[in-house]
């Protein structure tokens, strides 16, 4: 008996000691947000994401304070599955499921708790390059002439965002360099969350162009005036 009353004894003293240590550890507990990006995977290649509701979300956590000091940010991911998505817009409830936390600390709330994604199916288009002049030249002068290689580019990406497009420009060109004749290299621009080159084609063009000096009135006149004679 008195064995079976020390068991006890020591049980009890156990069960009480760890109890108080749950109540202190609890008592310690805090709340902590953290902006988390949210990555979108597992998206059919016949697809282009064309707009989303969010790109990041906020998730509110708990746990003791040395735990949440202790995070990295890339212990934290937010994952939304894109595999069953159709054409057109989709809603998406973030779940527990979709969040990876390190050990010992608890999702209390997520927020936005709903991302929409709007998907579109990809297409592929020829379009025209053109070369896109700023500045000015001097008064005497004028640009006689442009011809790019290649003149025309195979673009990637959403159907509904080829369609609006009819023209694919260069980055900026001064002419405030440029003399005489000759060419240049220059880049596509294209913004490479919308768009992509189709495989052969470079993302870069020559330009090349002519620039001549203006013809004065008294000239123009008189070759008008031969051509009449004529």
């Amino acid at each position: 008996n008195e064995k079976i009353e020390l068991g006890l004894a020591v049980f009890l003293s156990a069960a009480f000691t760890l109890g108080i240590w749950f109540s202190i550890t609890r008592g310690f507990d805090t709340l902590a947000s953290f902006e988390v990006p949210v990555e979108y995977r597992n998206r059919d290649p016949a697809q282009q994401i064309v707009n989303t509701s969010a790109n990041t979300v906020k998730l509110q956590l708990s746990g003791s304070r040395s735990l949440l000091d202790a995070v990295n940010p890339n212990q934290l991911r937010v994952r939304v599955d894109l595999s069953k998505a159709a054409t057109g817009s989709n809603s998406y409830t973030i779940t527990g499921e979709d969040i990876t936390l390190p050990p010992g600390l608890i999702l209390k709330d997520v927020q936005p708790p709903l991302v929409d994604v709007d998907l579109d199916l990809t297409a592929q288009r020829e379009l025209p390059v053109q070369a896109d002049f700023v500045g000015k030249l001097p008064e005497d002068r004028i640009l006689a002439q442009v011809r790019l290689v290649p003149s025309s580019v195979t673009v990637i990406g959403a159907n509904g965002f080829l369609d609006k497009l009819s023209t694919i420009y260069t980055e900026k060109i001064s002419v405030a360099n440029l003399e005489g004749s000759g060419a240049i290299e220059v880049g596509l621009a294209i913004n490479p969350a919308k768009l992509k080159l189709a495989t052969g084609n470079r993302d870069t063009v020559t330009v090349y162009y002519t620039i001549q000096k203006k013809r004065s009135r008294k000239y123009t006149r008189a070759r008008n005036s031969r051509r009449l004679a004529h």
